[in-house]
């Protein structure tokens, strides 16, 4: 027969571990599936791999907690109509590269090599015209390609 404080303990030590468990459980980065596709630059007949962000959580999360993006990938934000993202690097482990594009799938404005932010706050960045999408790559990636504001890009959705 079990005595009282033994039954108390392993209630107790069993209330622990679920309480635990649903505590790590709700801390932990959720993996938050993308939608792929290819985009194109017309102008220098590159193509790159995407995941493309365009519900709230998706937009929300963007590249947070990810340790590399291939040498071809990148992530493109859409955005439901045209407006001035505000784009921060909290919880950003590598360094990136930014192009924001307008309706009309041109490039309006480019920024380099943004860093991860790495203590609070974290700078803002926004392009300084309003643009339908932004996307992020690998940082380098701007001149490697040879992007200029005016290039013209194309999404493909698989």
């Amino acid at each position: 027969m079990i005595s009282d404080k033994k039954k108390y303990l392993i209630i107790f030590c069993i209330a622990c571990f679920i309480f635990l468990a649903i505590f790590l459980f709700f801390i932990q980065p959720r993996k938050i599936q993308f939608s792929q596709g290819l985009l194109k630059f017309t102008n220098q007949k590159i193509t790159i791999k995407i995941d493309i962000a365009a519900s709230e959580s998706q937009l929300e999360t963007g590249l947070m907690h990810r340790d590399r993006l291939d040498n071809n990938q990148g992530m493109l934000l859409v955005f439901k109509k045209q407006k001035h993202p505000q784009i921060w690097m909290k919880n950003m482990l590598i360094p990136l590269d930014i192009i924001f594009i307008s309706t009309q799938n041109q490039v309006v404005f480019l920024l380099k090599n943004i860093p991860p932010c790495l203590i609070n706050p974290c700078s803002v960045y926004e392009a300084n015209t309003p643009v339908k999408m932004v996307l992020e790559l690998n940082t380098g990636k701007i001149d490697q390609y040879n992007i200029k504001i005016g290039d013209k890009v194309s999404v493909l959705v698989q």
